[in-house]
């Protein structure tokens, strides 16, 4: 009799057991998503609240040598929204955006990464990156609302101009790794700024590799920060 009732109440703890169900984020859009919860428990966050989470830093960079701390770019800053697609299907989220020193024009770098990469790690000189983007003007811009020319110049750039840098980072597991693309000869940015507050929005764009032009990728996206 006694064995019996013990079977019956490791029968009984196994169903509880086997019915509890694991609670976590269950929306694979969040970027703490949890592929084995089945119950969502309200926990999911998403690229728009980076800014919350304090991801201000990290240890990705360009390898331009013209950039301030060579491969170290990346620095403080705040984002709520911005965000790059590459060829139509990836998107990056911002990680971090900082100036880059250039006593003969003005060059500002975003940093932007996977939803993997944003919630690995949210603590300084951890975060990793996959792609820094660099844009270079002739001058700091202060308009209110102004279009800049797409050129694929990094050097001569003119007020009119603008230049899109695209830098993949080395050791990030991306598809591109380790390679540079410009910004076509084609084409307007859209730029806003109020304050402190940029924001520049790009549609759709063929960007080429700067080392073989055969290569292409297409990057759109939206550029939202303080600066």
């Amino acid at each position: 009799m006694l064995k019996n009732k013990v079977a019956l109440v490791l029968l009984a703890s196994a169903t509880i057991l086997a019915c509890k169900k694991e609670k976590g984020c269950t929306d694979s859009t969040a970027i703490n998503y949890n592929k084995d919860a089945e119950e969502n428990d309200g926990s999911c966050t998403y690229p728009s609240d980076t800014t919350s989470a304090n991801i201000t830093t990290n240890n990705g960079g360009t390898t331009d040598s013209t950039s301030t701390g060579g491969n170290n770019g990346g620095g403080s800053g705040t984002s709520n929204s911005s965000y790059l697609v590459v060829n139509s299907s990836d998107t990056l989220y911002w990680i971090s955006n900082n100036q880059n020193y250039d006593p003969s024009k003005f060059r500002y770098q975003v940093n932007c990464g996977t939803k993997a990469q944003i919630a690995q790690n949210q603590s300084a000189n951890e975060n990793k990156s996959t792609i820094g983007l660099v844009m270079s003007y002739a001058k700091k811009p202060t308009e209110t609302d102004s279009y800049f020319n797409y050129t694929s110049s990094r050097f001569n750039i003119d007020s009119s101009q603008v230049n899109f840098y695209v830098s993949f980072f080395n050791n990030t597991g991306y598809f591109i790794e380790n390679e540079n693309y410009l910004s076509p000869d084609t084409g307007t940015f859209s730029l806003k700024i109020s304050g402190t507050q940029f924001q520049g929005e790009f549609s759709k764009v063929k960007y080429t590799n700067e080392a073989d032009s055969s290569q292409l990728i297409t990057l759109s996206g939206l550029m939202e920060f303080d600066w």
